[in-house]
């Protein structure tokens, strides 16, 4: 797992280093390019729940970083075609998580994806409210459409003079 997804926690990665002092969890690569921290013995991992989740939830996130980084790519190739960014709700939690766990492993396209994904969820949304608020002003018209028609019937049938009738034009 990328050491960079657990900085932010100041009590996880003081933990992590009693267990690499410890030899449980040992470190390879330099941390500033993303060190990968290793379960040292089988038995923590079977063991262990709350490291079967930590390890299930990263490799979740690991998933959605391939995912997401391949969508880019195509978008990127597709000279950034609004229809290829990211709409379904659960890809687009999966960038958000990806976005608050690992903002540092993420190259700067993948960045520019996401980002261009949420605001088009933005777009969407507020087209949705202003087609909303739109198709509310038809059917008030047309309430009053009916109020002011069914008025003017009344009138004229009160009257006794229909239009187009013979007593009109005398």
């Amino acid at each position: 797992m990328p050491v960079k997804t657990v900085e932010s926690d100041k009590m996880m990665r003081k933990v992590m280093g009693v267990f690499v002092a410890n030899r449980l969890f040992s470190v390879s690569g330099d941390e500033a390019k993303g060190a990968t921290v290793t379960i040292a013995h089988e038995a923590l991992i079977s063991q262990w729940k709350v490291i079967q989740d930590w390890i299930q939830r990263e490799e979740q996130l690991i998933q959605a970083k391939r995912e997401c980084e391949a969508a880019s790519e195509k978008w990127h190739a597709h000279k950034k075609d609004d229809l290829l960014l990211l709409t379904t709700p659960a890809s687009l939690a999966q960038a958000e998580d990806l976005m608050i766990c690992w903002p540092r492993c993420l190259s700067s396209r993948v960045c520019e994806f996401v980002s261009n994904s949420f605001k088009k969820k933005t777009r969407k949304y507020l087209l949705l409210r202003v087609v909303g608020v739109i198709a509310g002003l038809l059917c008030l018209v047309r309430q009053l459409a009916i109020a002011c028609s069914s008025d003017l019937l009344q009138r004229v049938w009160e009257s006794g003079v229909y239009p187009g009738s013979i007593e009109e034009y005398e």
